[in-house]
């Protein structure tokens, strides 16, 4: 027989209420979390939905959003033709002259970038319409400022008189035109006839180039007064290029149209008048650098070279500048005969005007002139020490080392006045004469009073003389001083040890 035992609970009645009482509210809030999820999952299905039926309703192939982005990607391309077509037909100052060619194709490109971004991405419905209006955008992005780039046809020029004819054999004969193609009427020549007129005896000229900027104009008027060896140009707007009037010029320039072909196309010659017309080429300027400045410094560039030598071609002086001083620092070991004949070339312009550039382009020829006897190296390397002794300009110890090396019997006189003038700089320089310029010296001896001339003159001699030197430097054991005296009898006695 089994007995139980009921066991002795204690329940709280207020405890039970309040937990039947949690156990709703905790429903409530599930059941509240799954509506709102519920809800959400309507709204988006709603939205879906809204957006398929107006993409796909009948007759529309575009929602409102898909008409706005396919109109403003057609009308930015719009505008961005309507603004190249207007620069191309106007004058440079007007357009071109913020931005260079590169600037403006990345200009047309940022663009057209947008535009076939908002025309493409206008409809899913029919890809096949946008896609390939996308694709046009996006192929005439680059090439744009050249399709509305106008390009005047080049009209004839006049035809040279016989006396010009001869002295321009070559290049005025392709300017043959009537003078009924001036773009240029004689009231705009008023300041070119005035001047003319005022110093009849120098040779005027009055050169029109058309669409140029600002920053053109200034190399272009420098670049003439230069090639020309004028005294001044001075540049007047006229239409849409400058007029530029080349003053004071000393005698008539040969091969004239040779020197202006490098600025452009000739449209108009009048020789016997000094009168031209040029269409601007800046491709033939050579005003656009076509290389990076890494390319132009980084000797280890496969392109180095070719990149220098381009910008010797250059209007511009500091680039001309900069590249002689690329190649006379990196003295590269390939193709430097190209470099060579380069230099030559460019070193047959007058640069007397711009000596620094003279000094940078004579220094480079020094470092690519032939170990033999070059002609052409030597003949540019002559003019620009000549060039220097006559404007008393600092000439590179290079350049005369060079000369003296090549040429010491022609190098005696001027080093000999150098060396006069600052023996301590030029010491070095007179010593690798030798005893070439003991001729000079013996004769600077006989002619001079400066005791300290008389003193470095005996003590080169002592040095450098031979037997020849002893009947002028005896006198000099007898000088009042005491100095003098001792080294004039040292030079005596080292000339008679060598006899």
């Amino acid at each position: 027989m089994f007995h139980t035992t009921q066991e002795q609970a204690e329940v709280c009645p207020e405890c039970l209420r309040q937990e039947f009482k949690a156990a709703p509210r905790m429903n409530d809030a599930a059941c509240h979390e799954l509506a709102e999820e519920y809800r959400q999952s309507d709204r988006r299905q709603a939205a879906r939905a809204l957006r398929m039926h107006e993409g796909y309703e009948s007759g529309s192939l575009f929602s409102w959003s898909g008409k706005l982005r396919f109109a403003g990607g057609c009308l930015l391309f719009g505008l961005c033709c309507l603004a190249f077509m207007m620069t191309g037909s106007t004058p440079d100052e007007v357009g071109n002259s913020m931005l260079d060619d590169i600037g403006q194709r990345l200009v047309s490109v940022l663009f057209c970038v947008v535009s076939a971004a908002l025309v493409a991405s206008s409809t899913r419905r029919r890809p096949f319409i946008v896609y390939p209006m996308a694709v046009v955008m996006l192929a005439c992005s680059w090439y744009m400022p050249d399709i509305w780039r106008t390009h005047q046809p080049a009209s004839p020029a006049a035809q040279p008189t016989e006396e010009e004819s001869k002295e321009e054999p070559a290049a005025d004969s392709a300017a043959e035109t009537s003078k009924s193609a001036r773009a240029l009427t004689n009231a705009d020549l008023d300041v070119f006839f005035q001047q003319k007129t005022a110093v009849p005896q120098n040779a005027h000229y009055a050169i029109y180039i058309d669409r140029q900027d600002s920053r053109t104009r200034g190399l272009v008027r420098d670049a003439l007064t230069r090639l020309l060896g004028a005294e001044f140009t001075r540049a007047y707007t006229r239409n849409d290029g400058a007029l530029y009037v080349v003053s004071n010029v000393p005698g008539r320039v040969k091969n004239i149209s040779r020197t202006l072909s490098r600025l452009g196309h000739i449209t108009y010659a009048a020789p016997a008048e000094g009168i031209y017309e040029l269409r601007f080429d800046a491709d033939k300027a050579n005003l656009v650098s076509r290389y990076p400045v890494e390319v132009l410094s980084s000797p280890m560039h496969s392109s180095y070279v070719a990149a220098n030598l381009s910008e010797l071609t250059c209007l511009d002086p500091m680039r001309v500048r900069t590249a002689a001083k690329n190649l006379r620092d990196s003295n590269v070991k390939v193709l430097r005969r190209e470099i060579h004949d380069a230099l030559v070339q460019v070193l047959q312009d007058p640069w007397a005007g711009d000596f620094d550039t003279y000094s940078a382009l004579a220094e480079a020829m020094t470092v690519y002139a032939y170990e033999s006897k070059d002609a052409a190296a030597l003949e540019a390397c002559r003019r620009f020490f000549r060039a220097g002794l006559v404007m008393k300009n600092d000439i590179p110890e290079s350049v005369t080392d060079y000369l003296v090396r090549e040429v010491p019997d022609e190098m005696v006189e001027p080093i000999v006045e150098f060396w006069c003038e600052n023996p301590i700089v030029w010491g070095n320089t007179l010593s690798r004469l030798g005893i070439r310029a003991q001729g000079a010296l013996l004769e600077k001896l006989k002619n001079t009073d400066s005791l300290r001339q008389i003193g470095t003159i005996i003590r080169y001699l002592r040095d450098y003389g031979d037997a020849r030197a002893i009947p002028v430097v005896t006198p000099f054991t007898e000088h009042q001083d005491s100095i003098i005296r001792h080294s004039a009898q040292e030079t005596i006695n080292a000339l008679q040890t060598r006899q």
